[in-house]
């Protein structure tokens, strides 16, 4: 049974990667999910959950090209990101689109890891 994705709570270290991820696919690249796993340090199975989270939570256009191995986006697409100054857990609603939304808990880490 498939979970209802439309309201999920994201940590904070899950957006990271999430944003990690997003940043692999920029200018039309293909990246094989082992390829992700290692990037990120987690599990293939964390990084299938991930996409599927791209998918259906941000409506990312994702698809797996069987002839590569790989993932990509099908068309231009940037995961929205936002800048916080303040340490600490913030809790806040965002609108993803107008007919979704996605709980985010955020806590600042000074350790990011970008592809």
């Amino acid at each position: 049974m498939k979970k209802n994705l439309n309201m999920k709570k994201i940590s904070l270290h899950v957006f990271d990667r999430l944003v990690k991820i997003d940043g692999c696919f920029a200018k039309g690249r293909y990246v094989k999910s082992s390829d992700l796993s290692r990037k990120c340090n987690v599990s293939d199975r964390t990084i299938y959950r991930d996409l599927e989270i791209l998918k259906e939570v941000y409506n990312a256009p994702l698809e797996y090209d069987f002839k590569r191995k790989s993932f990509h986006y099908t068309k231009v697409f940037q995961l929205k990101t936002f800048d916080l100054s303040a340490g600490g857990v913030i809790r806040s609603r965002c609108d993803i689109r107008a007919h979704q939304k996605v709980m985010i808990i955020i806590h600042i880490s000074p350790d990011r890891n970008h592809c």
